[in-house]
């Protein structure tokens, strides 16, 4: 996203970047206003607000760390992140620590991690090989540490790659998408019935065109969620030009499968709400919704 947004700035281009964390990213502050718009919410920062709401102020922890990759400001922020959700919370964030990506061992870091004895550790990884380095890390040293959230996690290809079912007792995962549909679901909102109806379109548009695995469903909401951005601001422009179509993705107020947009010219992330999910994995292997 960053190579590309000049380019598409200067050739007067829509470009809906399937990057996250758009204002921490460290764009100049000219092109987060211009032809590039982001596609999709602050994973990370989501991950540390649903790990809060869920497990930290319910169960009342009060030792908190993080580990977070250092893949630029992006994964740097996480930090700012827990500390204001601390102060806001009444929970201390004890120790935070940095992870090289695509380290092979974090095991230093992990070591720190547990002597400020903390009663949690957050992850803001980025999802694959990084989050199964540092499972295995920490994992190796306190088999039963709650660990939160970990992102596209739920995949039996990970659970395998991280150590099996076992391994992923006490971690929470960023919901797949049937148990985001299920959470949506049991919502009696007009927002989560909204969310429903648009999973359940995403899940049978998939289907149809023979992409109905699991993992191919996780993986693709990024472009769906795109897809209905671009769909709308042509529907509200009623043509094709361009321009027209930009200035109405600078407005736009949808709701992307759970992510509720408030975009206006100045802060084209500004988003409301996201209705996600957090689960588990059980002893099989299998996922349940986390309640």
């Amino acid at each position: 996203t960053e190579s590309a947004l000049p380019i598409a700035i200067a050739n007067h281009t829509i470009l809906i970047s399937l990057s996250s964390g758009w204002q921490t990213n460290g764009y100049p502050a000219s092109e987060l206003n211009s032809w590039g718009f982001p596609g999709f919410y602050d994973v990370f920062a989501q991950d540390q607000v649903d790990s809060v709401a869920n497990l930290i102020v319910p169960r009342h922890y009060t030792r908190v760390a993080l580990l977070e990759d250092n893949c630029g400001s992006v994964c740097l922020s996480n930090q700012g992140t827990v500390q204001a959700l601390a102060a806001k919370n009444g929970f201390q964030l004890v120790s935070t620590q940095i992870d090289q990506v695509g380290a092979t061992d974090v095991t230093p870091q992990v070591l720190a991690m547990l002597a400020a004895k903390p009663q949690i550790i957050l992850f803001g990884l980025v999802p694959g090989t990084d989050s199964i380095t540092a499972i295995r890390a920490i994992r190796a040293q306190d088999p039963t540490i709650p660990i939160s959230e970990c992102s596209a996690c739920e995949l039996p290809s990970f659970i395998s790659a991280a150590g099996g079912a076992s391994v992923m007792k006490n971690i929470y995962v960023l919901g797949s998408m049937s148990q985001w549909l299920d959470k949506a679901q049991q919502g009696t909102s007009a927002q989560a019935k909204a969310t429903a109806t648009g999973l359940e379109a995403y899940m049978a548009g998939m289907k149809a065109a023979g992409l109905g695995a699991e993992d191919q469903i996780d993986n693709s909401q990024e472009g769906w969620d795109a897809g209905l951005e671009i769909s709308w601001a042509i529907q509200q422009a009623g043509n094709l030009d361009e321009t027209t179509i930009m200035q109405k993705l600078q407005h736009l107020d949808i709701n992307t499968l759970g992510i509720i947009w408030n975009r206006n010219p100045s802060n084209y992330e500004n988003i409301t709400q996201v209705l996600a999910a957090m689960e588990t994995i059980n002893s099989d292997g299998s996922a349940t919704l986390f309640k």
